[in-house]
């Protein structure tokens, strides 16, 4: 029952979120971002207690680090290289997460669109990095490998779960939910 309260606490804060954010009302999505990040770690936190594993503690990590993400790109001057080093963090967290009791791949296809991917943001987005080049690069693999992994871990065990994180991984529940939203918030900063 807990969980369901959290759950609709946590929905409701992102679409009071989505709101301010959308209207221009920084103080309040300053406020509401967070709210739903601590919401859903909450969320993880009593899911993991019942259950100890590699996958939750895992899902934990990424989401402290996500929201220290989130606070580090709030910050009167925005400290892009904190936000993106903990986002960094985060990904790795998820890659774990989305990589734990299943094989490394089984299925060949899906690695197609993120090699696609990769190639696309390294032809669009690293000429642009200057001098962060590298953990832009760093940055971007990460991301492909993460979202790899949790379309890998759909196709072995069934659970579409991972998938359906994305787009909250890291709060962007108020952008499109895709990796490509992902990288390019981050480089509104550089």
């Amino acid at each position: 029952m807990i969980t369901i309260i959290l759950s609709v606490l946590a929905l409701s804060s992102a679409a009071v979120h989505i709101y301010v954010d959308r209207k221009g009302l920084r103080r309040y999505a300053y406020v509401f971002k967070p709210l739903t990040m601590g919401l859903l770690l909450l969320i993880a936190v009593l899911a993991a207690r019942d259950n100890i594993s590699v996958y939750g503690l895992a899902i934990i990590v990424g989401i402290v680090f996500s929201l220290v993400g989130d606070v580090a790109l709030m910050l009167p001057k925005k400290q892009i290289i904190v936000g993106m080093g903990a986002f960094l963090v985060a990904h790795v967290a998820y890659i774990v997460s989305f990589s734990s009791g299943t094989s490394a791949i089984t299925h060949i296809w899906p690695l197609i669109p993120f090699l696609i991917y990769a190639l696309i943001m390294g032809l669009t987005v690293l000429p642009r990095a200057g001098r962060l080049k590298f953990p832009v690069g760093i940055y971007e693999v990460a991301i492909m490998v993460m979202a790899w992994r949790a379309l890998e871990r759909m196709l072995q065990t069934g659970s579409a779960s991972a998938v359906l994180a994305l787009p909250v991984r890291s709060g962007r529940m108020d952008r499109k939910a895709s990796i490509w939203a992902d990288m390019h918030e981050g480089f509104r900063y550089l």
